[in-house]
Protein backbone atom coordinates (compact mmCIF):
# COMPACT_ATOMS: atom_id res chain seq x y z
CA UNK A 1 0.00 0.00 0.00
CA UNK A 2 2.60 2.55 -1.13
CA UNK A 3 -0.47 5.02 -1.47
CA UNK A 4 -0.50 5.55 2.23
CA UNK A 5 3.15 7.44 2.82
CA UNK A 6 1.44 10.95 2.50
CA UNK A 7 -1.02 10.04 4.71
CA UNK A 8 1.45 8.80 6.99
CA UNK A 9 3.26 11.87 7.23
CA UNK A 10 0.13 13.96 7.87
CA UNK A 11 -0.96 11.38 10.67
CA UNK A 12 2.71 12.61 12.06
CA UNK A 13 2.39 16.11 11.67
CA UNK A 14 -1.16 15.91 13.62
CA UNK A 15 0.16 14.02 16.25
CA UNK A 16 3.50 16.48 16.77
CA UNK A 17 0.78 19.54 16.51
CA UNK A 18 -1.69 18.07 18.78
CA UNK A 19 1.22 17.32 21.29
CA UNK A 20 3.01 20.60 21.02
CA UNK A 21 -0.62 22.36 21.61
CA UNK A 22 -1.28 20.73 25.01
CA UNK A 23 2.83 20.48 26.19
CA UNK A 24 2.04 23.25 28.99
CA UNK A 25 0.61 20.70 31.10
CA UNK A 26 2.40 17.18 29.22
CA UNK A 27 2.61 14.60 31.88
CA UNK A 28 2.81 10.99 31.88
CA UNK A 29 -0.63 11.34 34.42
CA UNK A 30 -2.39 13.33 31.78
CA UNK A 31 -5.07 11.82 30.26
CA UNK A 32 -3.75 13.24 26.37
CA UNK A 33 -0.59 11.02 27.15
CA UNK A 34 -2.45 7.87 27.00
CA UNK A 35 -4.20 9.10 23.59
CA UNK A 36 -1.29 9.60 22.01
CA UNK A 37 0.08 5.83 22.62
CA UNK A 38 -3.28 4.68 21.96
CA UNK A 39 -3.09 6.61 18.54
CA UNK A 40 0.60 5.61 17.52
CA UNK A 41 0.48 2.37 18.25
CA UNK A 42 -3.30 1.53 17.05
CA UNK A 43 -3.41 4.07 13.57
CA UNK A 44 0.50 5.50 12.99
CA UNK A 45 2.70 2.62 13.27
CA UNK A 46 -0.14 0.34 11.86
CA UNK A 47 -0.11 2.52 8.97
CA UNK A 48 3.74 2.40 8.78
CA UNK A 49 3.79 -1.34 8.76
CA UNK A 50 1.14 -1.49 5.87
CA UNK A 51 2.83 1.16 3.56
CA UNK A 52 5.99 -1.40 4.54
CA UNK A 53 4.15 -4.33 3.20
CA UNK A 54 2.23 -5.91 6.18
CA UNK A 55 -0.42 -7.85 4.58
CA UNK A 56 -3.71 -6.25 5.31
CA UNK A 57 -6.47 -7.79 7.45
CA UNK A 58 -8.55 -10.62 5.74
CA UNK A 59 -5.50 -10.77 3.23
CA UNK A 60 -5.02 -14.95 3.96
CA UNK A 61 -9.11 -15.56 4.43
CA UNK A 62 -10.55 -15.76 0.31
CA UNK A 63 -13.77 -16.24 2.25
CA UNK A 64 -13.93 -12.77 3.85
CA UNK A 65 -13.48 -8.83 2.10
CA UNK A 66 -9.74 -7.61 2.77
CA UNK A 67 -9.42 -4.24 3.88
CA UNK A 68 -8.49 -1.70 1.17
CA UNK A 69 -6.24 1.22 1.01
CA UNK A 70 -9.51 3.57 0.43
CA UNK A 71 -10.47 2.22 3.67
CA UNK A 72 -7.31 2.66 5.25
CA UNK A 73 -7.06 6.20 4.07
CA UNK A 74 -10.44 7.68 5.25
CA UNK A 75 -10.01 5.80 8.79
CA UNK A 76 -6.71 7.23 9.34
CA UNK A 77 -8.17 10.87 8.30
CA UNK A 78 -11.19 10.23 10.69
CA UNK A 79 -9.00 9.30 13.59
CA UNK A 80 -6.71 12.13 12.66
CA UNK A 81 -9.43 14.39 12.99
CA UNK A 82 -10.49 13.01 16.34
CA UNK A 83 -7.17 13.34 18.12
CA UNK A 84 -7.27 17.17 16.81
CA UNK A 85 -10.59 17.24 18.47
CA UNK A 86 -9.28 15.32 21.78
CA UNK A 87 -6.10 18.21 21.86
CA UNK A 88 -8.29 20.65 21.29
CA UNK A 89 -10.41 20.05 23.83
CA UNK A 90 -7.35 19.40 26.68
CA UNK A 91 -6.05 22.90 25.56
CA UNK A 92 -9.35 24.71 26.33
CA UNK A 93 -9.72 22.97 29.70
CA UNK A 94 -5.82 23.82 30.41
CA UNK A 95 -6.67 27.87 29.39
CA UNK A 96 -9.79 28.01 31.60
CA UNK A 97 -7.52 26.18 34.74
CA UNK A 98 -4.64 28.33 34.00
CA UNK A 99 -7.20 31.46 34.52
CA UNK A 100 -8.93 30.32 37.92
CA UNK A 101 -5.67 29.31 39.56
CA UNK A 102 -5.68 31.77 41.76
CA UNK A 103 -8.83 30.20 43.12
CA UNK A 104 -8.85 28.15 46.50
CA UNK A 105 -9.96 24.39 46.04
CA UNK A 106 -12.46 22.02 47.49
CA UNK A 107 -11.67 18.58 48.29
CA UNK A 108 -12.71 15.53 50.01
CA UNK A 109 -9.88 14.54 52.51
CA UNK A 110 -9.57 10.45 53.11
CA UNK A 111 -10.70 8.52 55.54
CA UNK A 112 -9.05 5.52 56.55
CA UNK A 113 -12.01 3.79 59.29
CA UNK A 114 -13.96 3.96 55.85
CA UNK A 115 -11.40 2.69 53.69
CA UNK A 116 -10.33 -0.21 56.45
CA UNK A 117 -14.05 -1.45 56.84
CA UNK A 118 -14.57 -1.73 53.15
CA UNK A 119 -11.98 -3.89 52.28
CA UNK A 120 -12.46 -5.97 55.12
CA UNK A 121 -16.18 -7.14 53.87
CA UNK A 122 -14.95 -6.96 50.25
CA UNK A 123 -11.45 -8.88 50.75
CA UNK A 124 -12.27 -11.91 51.47
CA UNK A 125 -15.40 -13.24 49.10
CA UNK A 126 -13.37 -11.41 46.11
CA UNK A 127 -9.90 -13.86 47.09
CA UNK A 128 -12.63 -16.38 47.75
CA UNK A 129 -13.93 -16.00 43.86
CA UNK A 130 -10.46 -15.20 42.24
CA UNK A 131 -8.87 -18.74 43.14
CA UNK A 132 -11.82 -20.16 42.16
CA UNK A 133 -11.56 -18.54 38.57
CA UNK A 134 -7.92 -19.18 38.39
CA UNK A 135 -8.21 -22.88 39.59
CA UNK A 136 -11.31 -23.63 37.42
CA UNK A 137 -12.94 -25.46 40.91
CA UNK A 138 -16.06 -22.87 40.27
CA UNK A 139 -19.61 -24.07 39.17
CA UNK A 140 -20.92 -23.70 35.65
CA UNK A 141 -23.98 -22.11 37.32
CA UNK A 142 -21.77 -19.54 38.86
CA UNK A 143 -18.87 -19.21 36.22
CA UNK A 144 -21.73 -17.87 34.10
CA UNK A 145 -22.81 -14.98 35.87
CA UNK A 146 -21.00 -11.56 35.19
CA UNK A 147 -21.96 -10.84 38.69
CA UNK A 148 -20.13 -13.79 40.09
CA UNK A 149 -17.00 -12.78 37.78
CA UNK A 150 -16.68 -9.52 38.98
CA UNK A 151 -16.13 -10.88 42.28
CA UNK A 152 -12.99 -11.43 41.58
CA UNK A 153 -11.70 -8.36 40.46
CA UNK A 154 -12.65 -6.55 43.99
CA UNK A 155 -8.82 -7.88 45.48
CA UNK A 156 -7.25 -4.93 43.29
CA UNK A 157 -10.03 -3.06 43.79
CA UNK A 158 -9.09 -2.84 47.18
CA UNK A 159 -5.17 -3.10 47.14
CA UNK A 160 -5.62 0.09 45.16
CA UNK A 161 -7.11 2.02 47.93
CA UNK A 162 -4.85 0.47 50.63
CA UNK A 163 -1.50 1.18 48.50
CA UNK A 164 -2.98 4.56 48.00
CA UNK A 165 -3.75 4.95 51.79
CA UNK A 166 -1.18 3.98 53.77
CA UNK A 167 1.78 3.20 50.97
CA UNK A 168 4.09 0.26 50.13
CA UNK A 169 4.12 -1.63 53.73
CA UNK A 170 5.33 -5.30 53.85
CA UNK A 171 1.29 -6.32 53.74
CA UNK A 172 0.26 -4.37 50.36
CA UNK A 173 3.59 -5.44 48.97
CA UNK A 174 2.86 -8.93 49.35
CA UNK A 175 -0.74 -8.55 48.40
CA UNK A 176 -0.08 -6.99 44.99
CA UNK A 177 2.96 -9.19 44.44
CA UNK A 178 1.07 -12.13 44.86
CA UNK A 179 -2.11 -10.99 42.53
CA UNK A 180 0.32 -9.41 39.53
CA UNK A 181 1.65 -13.15 39.79
CA UNK A 182 -1.50 -14.64 39.52
CA UNK A 183 -2.92 -12.87 36.67
CA UNK A 184 0.62 -11.94 34.83
CA UNK A 185 0.92 -15.92 34.15
CA UNK A 186 -2.33 -17.75 33.65
CA UNK A 187 -2.44 -16.87 29.77
CA UNK A 188 -5.27 -14.92 28.93
CA UNK A 189 -6.49 -11.44 30.25
CA UNK A 190 -2.89 -9.60 30.22
CA UNK A 191 -4.90 -5.82 30.70
CA UNK A 192 -5.62 -7.46 34.28
CA UNK A 193 -1.79 -7.20 34.71
CA UNK A 194 -0.95 -4.04 32.72
CA UNK A 195 -3.78 -1.80 34.49
CA UNK A 196 -2.71 -2.39 38.04
CA UNK A 197 1.14 -1.50 37.03
CA UNK A 198 -0.46 1.62 35.11
CA UNK A 199 -2.37 2.51 38.32
CA UNK A 200 0.98 2.55 40.69
CA UNK A 201 3.09 4.18 38.43
CA UNK A 202 -0.01 6.87 38.21
CA UNK A 203 0.25 7.73 41.95
CA UNK A 204 4.05 7.02 42.58
CA UNK A 205 4.29 10.52 40.22
CA UNK A 206 2.03 11.99 41.95
CA UNK A 207 2.84 11.64 45.55
CA UNK A 208 6.47 12.24 44.24
CA UNK A 209 5.62 15.29 42.96
CA UNK A 210 6.81 14.05 38.83
CA UNK A 211 5.83 14.22 35.51
CA UNK A 212 7.48 11.52 33.95
CA UNK A 213 9.26 8.64 35.41
CA UNK A 214 13.60 7.97 35.57
CA UNK A 215 15.16 6.06 32.71
CA UNK A 216 16.07 3.10 35.48
CA UNK A 217 12.07 2.55 35.70
CA UNK A 218 11.17 2.79 32.15
CA UNK A 219 13.51 0.11 31.60
CA UNK A 220 11.68 -2.84 33.03
CA UNK A 221 8.63 -1.46 31.73
CA UNK A 222 10.03 -1.38 27.80
CA UNK A 223 11.32 -5.16 28.32
CA UNK A 224 7.48 -5.55 29.73
CA UNK A 225 5.82 -3.73 26.70
CA UNK A 226 7.99 -5.93 24.27
CA UNK A 227 7.15 -9.47 25.52
CA UNK A 228 3.23 -7.96 25.92
CA UNK A 229 2.22 -9.79 23.11
CA UNK A 230 3.06 -12.71 23.45
CA UNK A 231 2.70 -13.07 27.47
CA UNK A 232 -0.11 -15.00 27.05
CA UNK A 233 2.36 -17.60 25.25
CA UNK A 234 4.82 -17.36 28.03
CA UNK A 235 2.18 -17.94 30.50
CA UNK A 236 0.67 -21.41 28.98
CA UNK A 237 4.69 -22.46 28.89
CA UNK A 238 4.69 -21.93 32.93
CA UNK A 239 1.50 -23.62 33.42
CA UNK A 240 3.18 -26.61 31.64
CA UNK A 241 6.38 -25.98 33.23
CA UNK A 242 8.07 -25.93 30.19
CA UNK A 243 10.53 -23.62 30.48
CA UNK A 244 12.19 -24.08 27.72
CA UNK A 245 9.14 -22.94 25.37
CA UNK A 246 8.88 -19.93 27.86
CA UNK A 247 12.82 -19.10 27.27
CA UNK A 248 11.58 -19.28 23.91
CA UNK A 249 8.29 -17.01 23.62
CA UNK A 250 10.45 -14.34 25.43
CA UNK A 251 13.70 -14.21 23.01
CA UNK A 252 10.63 -14.59 19.99
CA UNK A 253 9.29 -11.24 21.44
CA UNK A 254 12.64 -9.08 20.69
CA UNK A 255 12.32 -10.12 17.01
CA UNK A 256 10.34 -8.73 14.33
CA UNK A 257 6.89 -10.38 13.46
CA UNK A 258 6.73 -12.00 10.71
CA UNK A 259 3.72 -13.59 8.52
CA UNK A 260 1.65 -16.05 10.57
CA UNK A 261 2.37 -14.40 13.76
CA UNK A 262 -0.70 -12.69 15.81
CA UNK A 263 -0.89 -9.48 14.56
CA UNK A 264 -4.34 -8.62 16.39
CA UNK A 265 -3.04 -6.19 18.84
CA UNK A 266 -1.83 -5.04 15.18
CA UNK A 267 -5.14 -4.62 13.56
CA UNK A 268 -6.84 -2.08 15.63
CA UNK A 269 -6.41 0.55 12.53
CA UNK A 270 -7.79 -2.66 9.98
CA UNK A 271 -10.89 -3.25 12.13
CA UNK A 272 -11.80 0.22 12.43
CA UNK A 273 -11.61 1.15 9.25
CA UNK A 274 -13.68 -1.82 7.88
CA UNK A 275 -16.25 -1.11 10.60
CA UNK A 276 -16.21 2.76 9.09
CA UNK A 277 -16.52 1.30 6.01
CA UNK A 278 -19.36 -1.08 6.68
CA UNK A 279 -21.33 1.89 8.06
CA UNK A 280 -21.51 3.70 5.23
CA UNK A 281 -22.43 0.90 2.90
CA UNK A 282 -25.28 -0.04 5.88
CA UNK A 283 -26.31 3.77 5.64
CA UNK A 284 -26.78 3.28 9.18
CA UNK A 285 -26.99 6.28 12.04
CA UNK A 286 -27.42 5.39 15.23
CA UNK A 287 -28.00 8.34 16.85
CA UNK A 288 -27.34 6.87 20.54
CA UNK A 289 -28.88 4.04 20.55
CA UNK A 290 -26.16 1.53 21.46
CA UNK A 291 -25.72 3.64 24.61
CA UNK A 292 -29.02 1.91 25.64
CA UNK A 293 -27.09 -1.21 26.53
CA UNK A 294 -24.99 0.83 29.07
CA UNK A 295 -28.56 1.44 30.97
CA UNK A 296 -29.57 -2.15 30.60
CA UNK A 297 -26.06 -3.53 31.85
CA UNK A 298 -27.01 -4.49 35.29
CA UNK A 299 -29.86 -6.41 34.24
CA UNK A 300 -29.24 -10.02 34.06
CA UNK A 301 -29.80 -11.85 31.05
CA UNK A 302 -31.32 -14.73 32.99
CA UNK A 303 -34.74 -12.06 33.63
CA UNK A 304 -34.50 -10.52 30.25
CA UNK A 305 -32.90 -12.77 27.39
CA UNK A 306 -33.33 -10.05 24.71
CA UNK A 307 -31.82 -6.96 26.59
CA UNK A 308 -30.21 -4.53 24.07
CA UNK A 309 -26.31 -5.69 23.85
CA UNK A 310 -23.16 -4.33 24.00
CA UNK A 311 -22.17 -5.20 20.22
CA UNK A 312 -25.43 -4.70 18.88
CA UNK A 313 -24.26 -1.68 16.45
CA UNK A 314 -21.81 -3.86 15.21
CA UNK A 315 -24.03 -6.50 14.60
CA UNK A 316 -26.41 -4.70 12.23
CA UNK A 317 -23.61 -3.61 9.94
CA UNK A 318 -21.50 -7.00 9.66
CA UNK A 319 -21.62 -8.87 6.50
CA UNK A 320 -20.96 -12.71 5.50
CA UNK A 321 -17.75 -11.49 4.24
CA UNK A 322 -16.88 -9.35 7.42
CA UNK A 323 -18.39 -10.89 10.45
CA UNK A 324 -17.14 -8.78 13.04
CA UNK A 325 -20.09 -9.71 15.52
CA UNK A 326 -18.91 -12.94 15.00
CA UNK A 327 -14.88 -12.17 15.36
CA UNK A 328 -15.12 -9.63 18.21
CA UNK A 329 -13.16 -6.96 16.10
CA UNK A 330 -12.22 -3.55 18.08
CA UNK A 331 -14.00 -0.47 16.47
CA UNK A 332 -12.67 1.80 18.96
CA UNK A 333 -14.88 4.76 20.45
CA UNK A 334 -14.33 6.96 17.39
CA UNK A 335 -15.76 3.99 15.39
CA UNK A 336 -18.86 3.98 17.26
CA UNK A 337 -18.80 8.25 17.40
CA UNK A 338 -19.23 7.88 13.75
CA UNK A 339 -21.48 5.14 13.70
CA UNK A 340 -23.67 7.08 15.98
CA UNK A 341 -23.40 10.59 14.38
CA UNK A 342 -20.78 10.54 11.53
CA UNK A 343 -18.17 13.57 11.66
CA UNK A 344 -19.85 15.46 14.01
CA UNK A 345 -19.62 12.48 16.17
CA UNK A 346 -16.17 12.32 15.83
CA UNK A 347 -15.86 15.90 16.65
CA UNK A 348 -17.47 16.89 19.38
CA UNK A 349 -16.89 13.35 21.38
CA UNK A 350 -13.61 13.92 20.86
CA UNK A 351 -14.16 17.52 22.08
CA UNK A 352 -16.04 17.02 24.75
CA UNK A 353 -14.42 14.08 26.58
CA UNK A 354 -10.68 15.71 26.13
CA UNK A 355 -12.13 18.43 27.59
CA UNK A 356 -13.55 16.80 30.77
CA UNK A 357 -10.43 14.55 31.14
CA UNK A 358 -8.08 17.00 31.02
CA UNK A 359 -10.01 19.34 33.61
CA UNK A 360 -10.60 16.81 35.93
CA UNK A 361 -6.74 15.96 35.50
CA UNK A 362 -6.01 19.49 36.66
CA UNK A 363 -8.24 19.76 39.27
CA UNK A 364 -8.08 16.46 40.86
CA UNK A 365 -4.35 16.28 41.28
CA UNK A 366 -2.60 19.50 41.34
CA UNK A 367 -2.71 20.06 44.87
CA UNK A 368 -2.68 18.08 48.21
CA UNK A 369 -2.13 13.95 47.72
CA UNK A 370 -3.94 12.37 50.12
CA UNK A 371 -7.34 13.29 48.66
CA UNK A 372 -10.35 11.45 47.33
CA UNK A 373 -10.21 12.37 44.24
CA UNK A 374 -6.36 12.08 43.89
CA UNK A 375 -7.35 8.21 43.70
CA UNK A 376 -10.38 8.68 41.97
CA UNK A 377 -8.93 9.80 38.88
CA UNK A 378 -6.04 7.52 39.23
CA UNK A 379 -8.66 4.81 39.35
CA UNK A 380 -10.07 6.27 36.65
CA UNK A 381 -6.81 6.62 34.45
CA UNK A 382 -6.44 3.37 34.17
CA UNK A 383 -9.91 2.84 32.25
CA UNK A 384 -8.93 4.96 29.49
CA UNK A 385 -6.84 2.56 27.21
CA UNK A 386 -9.94 0.64 26.92
CA UNK A 387 -12.60 3.53 26.34
CA UNK A 388 -10.32 4.84 23.94
CA UNK A 389 -10.46 1.21 22.90
CA UNK A 390 -13.80 -0.46 22.98
CA UNK A 391 -15.84 2.82 23.96
CA UNK A 392 -18.47 4.52 25.96
CA UNK A 393 -19.71 1.24 27.65
CA UNK A 394 -16.16 0.45 28.71
CA UNK A 395 -15.96 3.60 30.93
CA UNK A 396 -19.30 1.65 32.85
CA UNK A 397 -17.55 -1.99 32.66
CA UNK A 398 -13.89 -1.09 34.19
CA UNK A 399 -14.98 1.94 35.68
CA UNK A 400 -17.76 1.21 37.90
CA UNK A 401 -18.76 -2.34 37.69
CA UNK A 402 -15.05 -3.89 38.19
CA UNK A 403 -14.41 -1.29 40.91
CA UNK A 404 -17.24 -2.07 43.30
CA UNK A 405 -15.42 -0.99 46.49
CA UNK A 406 -13.70 1.96 45.63
CA UNK A 407 -17.34 2.95 44.45
CA UNK A 408 -18.80 1.99 47.73
CA UNK A 409 -15.84 3.56 49.43
CA UNK A 410 -16.91 7.12 47.32
CA UNK A 411 -20.19 7.25 48.01
CA UNK A 412 -19.31 6.31 51.90
CA UNK A 413 -17.28 9.24 51.42
CA UNK A 414 -19.55 11.62 49.61
CA UNK A 415 -22.14 10.60 51.95
CA UNK A 416 -20.41 12.34 55.38
CA UNK A 417 -20.96 15.25 53.37
CA UNK A 418 -19.09 18.11 54.91
CA UNK A 419 -17.40 16.39 57.42
CA UNK A 420 -14.44 15.38 55.33
CA UNK A 421 -14.74 18.37 52.77
CA UNK A 422 -11.61 20.82 53.18
CA UNK A 423 -10.81 23.74 51.28
CA UNK A 424 -7.15 23.76 50.11
CA UNK A 425 -4.85 26.82 49.30
CA UNK A 426 -4.59 27.48 45.27
CA UNK A 427 -2.63 25.05 43.75
CA UNK A 428 0.36 27.76 43.27
CA UNK A 429 2.66 25.45 44.92
CA UNK A 430 1.72 22.71 43.62
CA UNK A 431 2.16 23.34 40.15
CA UNK A 432 5.92 25.13 41.14
CA UNK A 433 6.14 21.45 42.72
CA UNK A 434 5.41 19.41 39.28
CA UNK A 435 7.51 21.63 37.10
CA UNK A 436 4.33 23.06 35.73
CA UNK A 437 3.75 27.26 34.95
Amino acid sequence: MQELLPYFFIDVACVLFCTGLIWRTFTLWHPFTLYIFFHVYSFTYRTYQLWNGAPPMYAENPAADIIKSDEIIKGLLIADLAIIAFALGSYIAQKVYFKNVSKPVGRTNINKTIILLVCLVCLPPGIFVLLQTKTGMTTQIFSQSSYYQVLALWPISCLYVLVFTYGWRWWTNLGVFLYLSLVALQGYHRTMLILPIIFFIVIFLLKNRRRWLGVGTLLPLLFLFIIFGRLKYIGRAFQNNDYSEMMFQVSQSFKPSVEGDEQSSEQFLDQYCGFISMTDTAQKVGYGSNYLGILVLPIPRDIWPNKPGQADHIAEVSTPTRQYDREGRIITYIGESYYNFRYLGVFFISLFFGYFLTRWCLVSVIGPYRRLGVVAYALFFTTLIQFYRDGVSSIVIFGIAHQIPFITIFVLHKALGSALKTTDEPPAQALREFGLK
